[in-house]
Protein backbone atom coordinates (compact mmCIF):
# COMPACT_ATOMS: atom_id res chain seq x y z
CA UNK A 1 0.00 0.00 0.00
CA UNK A 2 0.94 3.91 0.76
CA UNK A 3 4.09 2.10 2.98
CA UNK A 4 5.53 0.63 0.28
CA UNK A 5 5.37 3.59 -2.17
CA UNK A 6 6.76 5.96 0.37
CA UNK A 7 9.81 3.44 0.40
CA UNK A 8 10.05 3.37 -3.61
CA UNK A 9 10.42 6.67 -2.99
CA UNK A 10 13.42 6.44 -0.50
CA UNK A 11 15.16 3.66 -2.43
CA UNK A 12 15.53 6.20 -5.08
CA UNK A 13 16.25 9.39 -2.65
CA UNK A 14 19.02 6.94 -1.16
CA UNK A 15 21.03 7.09 -4.56
CA UNK A 16 21.42 11.08 -3.96
CA UNK A 17 20.97 12.07 -0.41
CA UNK A 18 21.72 10.24 2.90
CA UNK A 19 19.64 11.66 5.81
CA UNK A 20 18.27 9.25 8.73
CA UNK A 21 15.16 10.87 7.62
CA UNK A 22 14.99 9.63 3.92
CA UNK A 23 11.68 7.92 4.62
CA UNK A 24 9.91 11.27 5.89
CA UNK A 25 11.36 13.12 3.09
CA UNK A 26 10.21 10.50 0.34
CA UNK A 27 6.51 10.51 2.15
CA UNK A 28 5.41 14.12 -0.16
CA UNK A 29 6.26 12.14 -3.59
CA UNK A 30 3.94 9.51 -2.70
CA UNK A 31 1.22 11.65 -2.00
CA UNK A 32 -0.18 11.61 -5.56
CA UNK A 33 0.01 7.60 -5.42
CA UNK A 34 -2.38 7.70 -2.54
CA UNK A 35 -5.02 5.15 -2.79
CA UNK A 36 -7.32 2.48 -1.23
CA UNK A 37 -7.00 -0.82 -2.37
CA UNK A 38 -9.22 -3.92 -1.92
CA UNK A 39 -7.48 -6.02 0.19
CA UNK A 40 -8.05 -9.68 1.74
CA UNK A 41 -6.45 -11.48 4.62
CA UNK A 42 -6.46 -14.70 6.11
CA UNK A 43 -5.59 -14.15 9.91
CA UNK A 44 -5.14 -17.07 12.04
CA UNK A 45 -7.47 -18.72 9.94
CA UNK A 46 -10.07 -16.19 9.70
CA UNK A 47 -10.86 -14.71 6.21
CA UNK A 48 -11.40 -10.78 6.69
CA UNK A 49 -11.90 -7.78 3.58
CA UNK A 50 -10.96 -4.34 3.89
CA UNK A 51 -10.61 -1.59 1.88
CA UNK A 52 -7.10 -0.17 2.82
CA UNK A 53 -4.77 2.33 1.95
CA UNK A 54 -1.91 0.43 4.03
CA UNK A 55 -1.33 -3.04 5.47
CA UNK A 56 1.86 -3.46 8.01
CA UNK A 57 2.58 -6.85 9.94
CA UNK A 58 5.31 -5.95 12.43
CA UNK A 59 6.98 -7.64 15.64
CA UNK A 60 8.45 -4.30 16.86
CA UNK A 61 7.11 -1.00 17.69
CA UNK A 62 8.46 1.14 14.64
CA UNK A 63 9.47 0.57 10.86
CA UNK A 64 10.16 2.66 8.01
CA UNK A 65 12.86 4.95 9.31
CA UNK A 66 11.83 5.40 12.96
CA UNK A 67 8.09 5.69 12.59
CA UNK A 68 5.65 4.57 15.08
CA UNK A 69 3.92 1.93 13.10
CA UNK A 70 2.66 -0.14 16.47
CA UNK A 71 3.58 1.84 20.07
CA UNK A 72 1.96 -0.62 21.98
CA UNK A 73 4.18 -3.84 20.32
CA UNK A 74 6.36 -6.51 22.29
CA UNK A 75 8.97 -8.26 20.46
CA UNK A 76 8.63 -10.90 22.56
CA UNK A 77 5.08 -11.63 22.93
CA UNK A 78 5.31 -14.66 19.95
CA UNK A 79 2.40 -12.57 18.55
CA UNK A 80 2.57 -10.16 15.03
CA UNK A 81 0.80 -6.97 15.00
CA UNK A 82 -1.57 -6.57 12.20
CA UNK A 83 -2.36 -3.31 11.14
CA UNK A 84 -4.93 -1.90 8.84
CA UNK A 85 -5.37 1.67 7.66
CA UNK A 86 -8.96 1.42 6.32
CA UNK A 87 -10.09 3.87 4.02
CA UNK A 88 -11.04 7.00 4.70
CA UNK A 89 -11.12 10.27 2.43
CA UNK A 90 -8.25 11.32 0.76
CA UNK A 91 -7.89 14.74 3.04
CA UNK A 92 -8.37 13.02 6.12
CA UNK A 93 -5.80 10.74 5.71
CA UNK A 94 -3.36 13.51 5.07
CA UNK A 95 -4.57 15.89 7.52
CA UNK A 96 -3.57 12.45 10.04
CA UNK A 97 -1.04 11.49 8.74
CA UNK A 98 1.73 13.03 11.40
CA UNK A 99 -0.39 11.41 14.13
CA UNK A 100 0.91 7.99 12.25
CA UNK A 101 4.17 8.99 11.79
CA UNK A 102 4.52 9.84 15.63
CA UNK A 103 2.49 7.26 16.87
CA UNK A 104 -0.46 8.57 17.88
CA UNK A 105 -2.80 7.51 15.49
CA UNK A 106 -4.18 4.49 18.36
CA UNK A 107 -7.67 6.09 18.46
CA UNK A 108 -8.49 6.54 14.79
CA UNK A 109 -11.48 4.64 13.48
CA UNK A 110 -10.02 3.80 10.76
CA UNK A 111 -6.98 2.15 11.99
CA UNK A 112 -7.60 -1.74 13.06
CA UNK A 113 -5.38 -3.25 15.03
CA UNK A 114 -5.19 -6.76 15.85
CA UNK A 115 -2.65 -9.67 16.93
CA UNK A 116 -1.99 -12.90 15.22
CA UNK A 117 0.25 -15.41 14.33
CA UNK A 118 -0.08 -15.79 10.53
CA UNK A 119 -1.64 -13.73 8.52
CA UNK A 120 -2.06 -14.26 4.37
CA UNK A 121 -2.38 -10.86 1.86
CA UNK A 122 -3.71 -10.41 -1.32
CA UNK A 123 -5.05 -7.96 -3.74
CA UNK A 124 -6.83 -8.23 -6.82
CA UNK A 125 -3.95 -6.70 -8.57
CA UNK A 126 -0.83 -7.66 -7.16
CA UNK A 127 0.29 -4.89 -4.59
CA UNK A 128 4.27 -3.88 -4.04
CA UNK A 129 5.59 -5.49 -0.71
CA UNK A 130 8.11 -3.88 1.48
CA UNK A 131 10.07 -5.86 4.22
CA UNK A 132 12.14 -3.75 6.57
CA UNK A 133 12.90 -1.33 4.43
CA UNK A 134 13.52 -3.29 0.97
CA UNK A 135 10.85 -3.96 -2.15
CA UNK A 136 10.51 -7.52 -1.85
CA UNK A 137 8.25 -8.64 -4.62
CA UNK A 138 4.39 -8.49 -4.26
CA UNK A 139 1.29 -9.68 -2.70
CA UNK A 140 0.19 -12.63 -2.27
CA UNK A 141 2.31 -12.73 0.76
CA UNK A 142 2.09 -14.96 3.84
CA UNK A 143 3.83 -14.47 7.24
CA UNK A 144 3.81 -16.32 10.01
CA UNK A 145 5.76 -16.21 13.52
CA UNK A 146 7.64 -18.91 15.22
CA UNK A 147 7.62 -18.16 19.04
CA UNK A 148 11.37 -18.64 20.40
CA UNK A 149 12.57 -19.25 16.64
CA UNK A 150 15.86 -16.94 17.22
CA UNK A 151 18.84 -17.28 19.82
CA UNK A 152 20.40 -13.77 19.94
CA UNK A 153 23.99 -14.38 22.05
CA UNK A 154 24.69 -11.59 23.78
CA UNK A 155 27.53 -10.02 26.53
CA UNK A 156 27.43 -11.63 30.02
CA UNK A 157 25.33 -8.64 31.99
CA UNK A 158 27.43 -6.48 34.73
CA UNK A 159 26.12 -5.88 37.70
Amino acid sequence: GFDAAVTQNALRLKRRINSRFIYLMAIPAALPRLGFHQIDMTVDGIRIRRRALLVAVANGRRYGGGIRINPGAALDDGRLDLIVYRAASPVKMVATLPRFILGRHARLDYLETRQCRSVRIDAKTPLPVNVDGEMKGATPLEIEIVPKGLTILTPPVRR
